[in-house]
C-alpha cells in the first residue's frame, strides 16, 4: 500500500531543507549570483546545466529538463518511493509522520485498478476508444477504465473499506447513496507526485447526460489547483495547456506528451506559476470558439507579468469551433506541428488582438489603441520585454497599413499559384473569418464582383454569399454556388488539404485589402484608359480617371 501525507506534512518538510545543502552532498555546486551551478547527476554531461534556485528552493536542468524541490530531488537520486522518501527526511528533521489517510488512496488505487481491469471486458467501448485514436499504450498511460454498474455496498465490500469513506473521495452520492460514475468511461485525476485523487467520468450513450461528469470537491480533490497530466508532462521540458482531458490524451496519442489541462475554469497565480516554475515554455492552447478566444485573452492579460528570461509563452489559435481533439481528427498531427511552430509570443498575440479590438483605421481608435498597449506594457516586471512589447505596439501603430508587419501581406506558398489563390483558400475554407471585418473592409471586398477579373469577381461574390447567407463552411458555399463551374473550383479548394495556421488568419485578410483594392483600381484604370483612347469617356469617367492617377502616384 502506497503511503499518502498531508500537504501541511509536505510544506513543512520542504520548507525545512535548505536544497543547496541537500544536493550540495551530491553535486559540486559553483554559486553564480543568488544561484548555484554544477553538472547534473541525473544524465552525463561536460558544461553545467544543472541549476539549484535556493529562493524558490528549487533545482532545474537544462539539458533533461528534471527539476523539482527537495521532496524531489531525493526521490530521484536515491530512486526511492515517494512514502520511502517522506519518511527518510522526516525522520532526519525530527518530524512525526502520521499517515492516517491511507485509507482513502487505497481505495483510489484498488479502485482504478478495478476500473482498468473491467474496460478489458468490454469490447464495444475499448473499440470505441480505438476509434478516437485511443490506442492500448495511451489507454494505459492514464489508466482509463470503466466503472461497473454496480451497488454502493457491494463497491464497498470489493474495496474493503466503509460507505462513508467511498462518499468522502467523492465516488459515492451522499444524497441516493448511488455510485455516481457507474456505467463510464473513467479518466483517472492524479496530483503531482502521480497518485490518483479523483475521477473525470465520460457517458456511453446520448441518453445518458450529462456527457462528461468530475468528482466533486474533497479534501484531496481542489479542483481550482489540480492540472491533469502534470505528473507526466513536465518531463517534456514544455507544456501545452488545453481545456480538456480528452484534448490531453489526443494529444500524446499524436506524440506531443506535453499536453496539461486545469481542472477548473478559474485561473489564478498559483496555477500559473505552478506551470511556470516547472517548464520555461508554455503553449497555451485554448478551443477555437468565442468562449476559448475569451480565455485565451484573459489567461494571456494574467501572464503578461511573469514575461522574462526564465519563460516563455506562446499563444496557439485554432479556428473556430475546433478543439486540440477535433483539429486532430480532421487535419492531422502535421498541422498541429504547424501550428506549434507557427505560433506567436504572447507580446505579438496581445499586440494582435488589440488591432482586431482597435482596427488602426481612425484617429480614435489610433487613440485607444496606444492608451490599451502603453497600460499592460506597465505590467511586465522584466525591462527588456517591456520594452519589447511597447516596440511591437509603437511599429503597429506607425507603420503605413499596407506595410504593417502586424497586417501581413500574403506569402506566396508552394501550394498556391499566387497570393490571389490565396486569399480565395483563405475565405472559401473558413467564410467564418468574414464575419470578423470591418464594415468598411466588408464594402472593399463586395466592390470587387463589379471588376473584370475571374479571381477578383470570384473573392466579391463569395464574401458576399458568406454575408447575406451567413454562411460558416466550405460545404454550405458548395451548396449555394449557382454554375457548376463554381462549384468545381469550390471542391478542388476543399480538396486541396493545406493547412494554414490561423494565429494570422484575420490580420492576413485584412492585410491583403489594400492590395486587392490596388489591384482593382489598376484594372479600372487600365480600361479607362483604352476608352479614353477612343474618346468613348464620360464625364464621370474622366473624374474617375483623373481621381485613380492621382491615388496611384501618391502610393509610389
Amino acid at each position: 500500500m502506497r503511503g499518502r501525507f498531508s500537504k501541511q506534512l509536505l510544506a513543512r518538510i520542504n520548507q525545512s531543507i535548505d536544497i543547496a545543502q541537500l544536493i550540495s552532498k551530491h553535486v559540486q555546486l559553483r554559486k553564480n549570483g543568488n544561484r548555484y551551478l554544477g553538472l547534473c547527476p541525473f544524465h552525463n554531461e561536460k558544461t553545467p546545466s544543472f541549476v539549484v534556485t535556493p529562493n524558490k528552493n528549487m533545482f532545474y536542468c537544462f539539458g533533461c529538463h528534471e527539476h523539482g524541490g527537495p521532496i524531489d530531488f531525493h526521490m530521484k537520486i536515491n530512486q526511492s518511493s515517494f512514502p520511502e522518501t517522506i519518511h527518510a527526511l522526516a525522520k532526519e528533521l525530527g518530524i512525526t509522520v502520521e499517515s492516517n489517510e491511507n485509507s482513502d488512496y487505497e481505495c483510489f488505487d484498488l479502485l482504478t485498478k478495478l476500473c482498468s481491469e473491467n474496460l478489458k471486458k468490454q469490447p464495444v467501448i475499448l473499440k470505441q476508444l480505438h476509434n478516437r485514436n485511443v490506442s492500448q499504450d495511451t489507454i494505459n498511460t492514464f489508466k482509463l477504465g470503466f466503472m461497473p454498474s454496480i451497488q454502493a455496498n457491494a463497491l464497498c465490500k470489493l474495496l474493503n473499506c466503509k460507505p462513508e469513506t467511498l462518499v468522502s473521495i467523492g465516488i459515492i452520492n451522499k444524497d441516493n447513496n448511488t455510485n455516481r460514475f457507474k456505467q463510464r468511461i473513467i479518466y483517472p485525476i492524479s496530483d503531482k507526485y502521480g497518485q490518483v485523487i479523483a475521477y473525470g467520468g465520460r457517458s456511453i450513450h446520448s441518453q445518458q447526460q450529462p456527457k462528461y461528469i468530475n468528482s466533486p470537491e474533497t479534501k484531496h480533490f481542489k479542483k481550482n489547483s489540480v492540472i491533469y497530466n502534470i505528473h507526466q508532462a513536465e518531463k517534456q521540458g514544455y507544456f501545452i495547456l488545453v481545456e480538456g482531458y480528452m484534448d490531453v490524451i489526443k494529444l500524446n496519442c499524436h506524440g506531443f506528451n506535453g499536453a496539461v489541462a486545469l481542472m477548473g475554469t478559474s485561473f489564478n497565480d498559483e496555477r500559473i506559476q505552478n506551470l511556470l516554475n516547472s517548464s520555461r515554455k508554455l503553449y497555451i492552447c485554448y478551443d477555437g470558439d468565442d468562449a476559448g478566444k475569451t480565455a485565451t485573452n484573459k489567461l494571456s492579460h494574467m501572464c503578461l507579468k511573469y514575461l522574462g528570461p526564465e519563460c516563455e509563452i506562446f499563444i496557439i489559435r485554432l479556428p473556430n469551433k475546433h478543439d486540440p481533439d477535433s483539429f486532430i481528427d480532421e487535419h492531422g498531427s502535421k498541422a498541429f506541428k504547424t501550428l506549434i511552430q507557427e505560433s506567436k509570443a504572447l507580446s505579438g498575440d496581445m499586440i494582435d488582438q488589440l488591432q482586431i479590438t482597435h482596427p488602426l483605421n481612425s484617429t480614435i481608435s489610433k487613440s485607444r489603441f496606444k492608451q490599451q498597449f502603453l497600460k499592460l506594457s506597465e505590467e511586465i516586471k522584466d525591462s527588456i520585454f517591456k520594452k519589447d512589447f511597447k516596440d511591437l505596439g509603437f511599429k503597429a501603430l506607425y507603420s503605413r497599413n499596407d506595410k504593417n508587419p502586424n497586417h501581413p501581406h500574403p506569402k506566396l506558398d508552394k501550394n498556391f499559384i499566387s497570393w490571389l489563390d490565396r486569399i480565395i483558400y483563405i475565405i472559401a475554407i473558413e467564410p467564418e473569418i468574414c464575419h470578423q471585418l470591418t464594415r468598411d473592409e466588408i464594402d472593399k471586398l463586395i466592390q470587387l464582383q463589379s471588376v473584370q477579373n475571374t479571381n477578383l469577381m470570384f473573392i466579391g461574390h463569395m464574401v458576399n454569399t458568406i454575408l447575406k447567407k451567413n454562411l460558416t463552411s466550405i460545404d454550405e458555399l458548395i451548396n449555394e454556388a449557382k454554375k457548376q463551374q463554381t462549384k468545381d473550383k469550390l471542391e478542388n479548394l476543399k480538396q486541396k488539404q493545406t493547412y494554414l495556421a490561423p494565429a494570422n488568419r484575420v490580420l492576413e485578410l485584412k492585410g491583403a485589402i489594400p492590395k486587392l483594392i490596388n489591384e482593382k483600381n489598376k484594372i479600372i484604370t487600365k480600361d479607362l484608359i483604352n476608352k479614353s483612347k477612343e474618346n468613348l469617356l464620360t464625364t464621370e469617367e474622366r473624374n474617375q480617371l483623373i481621381s485613380l492617377i492621382k491615388k496611384e502616384k501618391n502610393s509610389e
